[in-house]
């Protein structure tokens, strides 16, 4: 069971760089036609019969002891797409953008 509701626009802060974000999205969005407009700091994927809006805005970098990452808040959107659809969508991104933490 999914907790969070995908039917309203949502917003999360990832450790990671725009390149390395934009790298994951094929594999993030499995099916979907991606569009990134990379001076708005917008992407998009389009899926049959909906779509998923991404902005990005890049935060300061996090740093612990002698280790810098880098950050992203990102701000998330699907449209058009049935309840299992977001979630299984919503699934596929955060199983190929999680960083192997617990």
């Amino acid at each position: 069971m999914f907790v969070q509701d995908l039917s309203e626009p949502f917003a999360r802060v990832m450790t990671c760089s725009v390149s390395e974000l934009l790298l994951w999205l094929p594999v993030a969005l499995p099916g979907a036609r991606i569009e990134i407009n990379a001076a708005a700091k917008h992407c998009g994927a389009r899926f049959n019969g909906g779509t998923f809006a991404l902005r990005r805005t890049v935060l300061s970098e996090r740093r612990i002891g002698a280790v810098r990452l880098p950050q992203l808040h990102l701000h998330l959107s699907y449209q058009g797409l049935s309840r299992n659809e977001r979630e299984r969508a919503q699934r596929a991104f955060d199983r190929a953008t999680q960083r192997g933490g617990g």
